[in-house]
């Protein structure tokens, strides 16, 4: 099974530049471009979004989800264990981005 709507529109990659947040689908098409706060930690951001998996998290990058802890990549459609574990890391990351200004 491949759910297309959740590769296009669900977050996958965080990358932090030098000023930026950046905020990329599965496709690797960014969603979402903004400026990050003055006092950030993104050690503390990137645990609490990142997935729990070996090498999800990275120097100036983080993924939410791998094709081990991928929600919608078994045959029988979502996996709710998966996806539940994905929507904390998905809330965490909303509320991070709250009232982050978009790069535009």
């Amino acid at each position: 099974m491949d759910n297309h709507f959740f590769r296009q529109c669900f977050p996958y990659k965080v990358a932090i530049t030098n000023n930026t947040i950046e905020v990329y689908n599965r496709n690797y098409g960014q969603v979402f471009g903004g400026y990050l706060p003055k006092r950030f930690d993104k050690e503390k951001l990137f645990s609490k979004i990142a997935a729990d998996r070996p090498d999800c998290a990275r120097s100036n990058e983080c993924f939410m989800y791998d094709d081990q802890t991928n929600p919608v990549a078994n045959e029988k459609g979502i996996s709710k264990s998966l996806y539940n574990e994905y929507e904390k890391r998905l809330q965490a990351l909303l509320d991070f981005m709250t009232g982050i200004e978009p790069v535009i």
